[in-house]
């Protein structure tokens, strides 16, 4: 072999060499690259995946956030409702305590009003019925007897006459009172006159005469029982005056 082949021949095995180590050397450096590729994939998907896992851990933290927001809110709501329920049922116990009380005391009251009222009507009645039954006369008529307090009733027709003076001729209805009041008239005149000819039939051919007594009357009530015929009794100290001349029947 001649000097020439022999350094074509080294050379060949020097190029093949080379190539080798060449090929090595890209393959080495593609797998590295490779490798490093790989690694920044798996790196950045682990990045991803811790950060998607903070995200969820933020977000169920904002969650939990939240829910603990909203269930402090509701409690405290509750408990703002639970208080005012309690306080209005307190202030609804306390009215109906003082409703109670006030109910209790204007019942009390209005027996006291009650029974001085009865009080005084009933002395009014005593003190003039004395002297009608004594005298047994009014408006230049005179009596045989007096009826004091008449409570007759029929069917569902009921009434009180505070006294009643009778004779053959006529009879005289008379109302009482301590105040005599312009109410007291009207009803005297409108109901108790019917009201007596119904519960009293045997009074129904006689005439009826009407007359009202008391210690104090409502202005106008004297002068309109004198326009309409109605004998008036009134206190002059421990006797009475009588203001019965002109007497219709009614």
């Amino acid at each position: 072999m001649s000097a020439e082949e022999q350094l074509t021949y080294e050379n060949i095995l020097r190029l093949i060499k080379e190539q080798a180590i060449e090929s090595r050397r890209e393959r080495t450096e593609r797998e590295a690259a490779e490798d490093r590729c790989r690694l920044e994939r798996e790196a950045a998907e682990d990045k991803r995946r811790q950060e998607e896992d903070k995200r969820r851990q933020e977000e169920d933290k904002r969650r939990l956030e939240r829910e603990a927001a909203d269930e402090k809110r509701w409690v405290e709501a509750e408990k703002q409702r639970l208080e005012r329920e309690a306080a209005d049922e307190k202030r609804r116990q306390e009215d109906e305590k003082r409703w109670a009380e006030a109910e209790k005391q204007r019942k009390e009251l209005n027996q006291q009003i009650g029974g001085i009222g009865k009080s005084m009507g009933q002395h009014a009645e005593d003190f003039f019925y004395k002297r009608l039954a004594r005298t047994l006369s009014l408006g230049g008529m005179t009596f045989e007897k007096s009826t004091r307090n008449l409570k007759p009733s029929r069917g569902n027709v009921q009434d009180e006459f505070d006294f009643v003076l009778h004779n053959g001729i006529g009879v005289v209805v008379g109302e009482v009172k301590y105040k005599f009041r312009r109410v007291d008239l009207k009803k005297l005149i409108k109901r108790k006159v019917r009201n007596f000819r119904i519960l009293c039939p045997e009074y129904s051919d006689k005439q009826i005469f009407l007359a009202i007594a008391s210690f104090s009357f409502e202005d106008g009530v004297i002068a309109e029982a004198r326009k309409l015929g109605i004998a008036v009794l009134q206190k002059d100290g421990k006797n009475v005056e009588y203001d019965d001349n002109d007497m219709k029947a009614f």
